[in-house]
């Protein structure tokens, strides 16, 4: 508990935001909102009332690297917790665990006992005069109970329903007073980089990224498991190096669990942001591409960062799934969005109605019941779904419903084609 004993010793909140900022720490659920921004946000909202929520809800397929970190290292992700509280001027911390994560949930109580039992959390921490209690709240289960405005409906004991924003949960959260939610992996980095400064962290990335990331890869590779890796370095470098190598010939790589679709092994470049071959950032992805051919972009040679993913226009999220030349795309998609359909919380029409309507599609077409001018139909007719449903649900779940089959459909037709009438 080293981060707890510098800050109440200086008692300076603004080094340690500064710290978080120069690090580039982000949150690590997703989104990817930067955890200075959030912290700043609480620090300066008005109220002696705030909360930390620490979010262990890892409802995402493929996503298991939150589960490792609860297990693995139960005291920095409270000291983490602790950290945000006394900077903020939070009065309680809560970790939000998922239902089915009985051994971390008990790590964690484990850990908050022994922070106790060193004064480092709970009354008087380590004689300041600070108190800071830190409980664990059981989720209720369900994927839309990990979406943070639907996390705090939970804990105030309401159905499980994202809030329409604004207001934001920093101003208005847990009780309609200021919270910082956020995730596991966000917070068990606060504390090294609380001690060891911002620098340290953004020094681990190559190349001109910044800091490390904890990624979870499953699918066929010959080592699946939870890799602490460096920000930038490839996909490639990451299965072979790391996960052993594919198993079988690749075909398809799911980048965000089923959330950001399939990705071919082979990206058409036309396909990609019009203008990305001109971003500095990607200068040395552009230069590959034209030593390949400049047609297709090797999904190996993605690096894994955030910031990068998004000036391609693509998704990066914490878990990743492999696939070889074993697997139908379209079934998979199917796989993908009746589980979308069947998490969907019903609140907004466009998910309600949307979901079931791409699920309808998928069977269709595994049912053989469209031929080839049908497919095209279905085609246009999703991707305008896709679109409604992006820019009108009110969470992450609904904009992201139709991935799955759009992407499949988009990149996959020789599967989609096998299933026609």
């Amino acid at each position: 508990y080293q981060a707890i004993r510098q800050f109440l010793e200086h008692r300076d909140p603004q080094r340690i935001i500064d710290a978080l900022k120069a690090g580039d720490l982000r949150g690590m659920g997703g989104a990817g909102v930067p955890a200075h921004q959030k912290w700043t946000d609480v620090w300066q909202a008005k109220g002696s009332e705030k909360y930390i929520v620490c979010n262990a809800d890892e409802s995402e397929p493929a996503t298991f690297k939150d589960r490792e970190l609860l297990l693995r290292t139960p005291y920095l992700v409270l000291e983490g917790v602790i950290l945000a509280g006394l900077i903020t001027g939070a009065t309680r911390g809560y970790i939000y665990v998922r239902h089915e994560y009985q051994e971390q949930i008990a790590a964690m109580k484990q850990a908050i006992a022994t922070a106790e039992q060193r004064e480092c959390c709970g009354k008087n921490i380590l004689g300041s005069g600070r108190d800071f209690l830190v409980e664990v709240f059981t989720s209720p289960g369900g994927y839309v109970c990990g979406e943070q405005s639907a996390l705090v409906e939970v804990m105030e004991d309401r159905r499980a329903q994202p809030r329409n924003k604004p207001p934001e949960l920093q101003t208005n959260g847990l009780y309609d007073k200021p919270t910082l939610v956020s995730n596991v992996e966000t917070f068990a980095w606060a504390p090294a980089i609380a001690v060891r400064g911002g620098e340290w962290y953004a020094n681990q990335g190559v190349p001109d990224c910044k800091g490390l990331r904890f990624f979870s890869l499953c699918g066929d590779v010959a080592r699946p498991g939870v890799y602490e890796v460096p920000s930038g370095i490839t996909l490639g470098e990451l299965i072979e190096k790391h996960a052993g190598g594919v198993s079988g010939t690749l075909k398809a790589f799911a980048p965000s669990g089923p959330s950001a679709g399939f990705l071919p092994a082979q990206i058409p470049v036309e396909q990609l942001p019009r203008g990305w071959q001109q971003r500095k950032e990607l200068a040395a992805l552009a230069a590959k591409v034209q030593q390949d051919g400049g047609k297709h972009l090797s999904v190996l040679d993605l690096p894994l960062d955030l910031q990068r993913f998004r000036d391609l226009g693509l998704m990066l999220g914490a878990g990743m799934t492999v696939y070889n030349d074993s697997h139908d795309m379209a079934e998979a998609a199917l796989n993908c969005v009746e589980f979308f359909r069947n998490e969907s919380c019903g609140k907004c029409v466009p998910c309600r109605i949307g979901s079931e309507k791409v699920v309808q599609i998928a069977e269709s077409l595994l049912a053989r019941k469209l031929d080839a001018p049908q497919l095209a139909l279905q085609k246009l007719l999703i991707k305008e779904l896709a679109r409604t449903m992006e820019t009108t649900s009110i969470c992450g779940l609904g904009t992201v419903a139709a991935k799955p089959l759009q992407t499949a459909l988009d990149h996959f037709s020789e599967d989609a084609h096998r299933h026609l009438r």
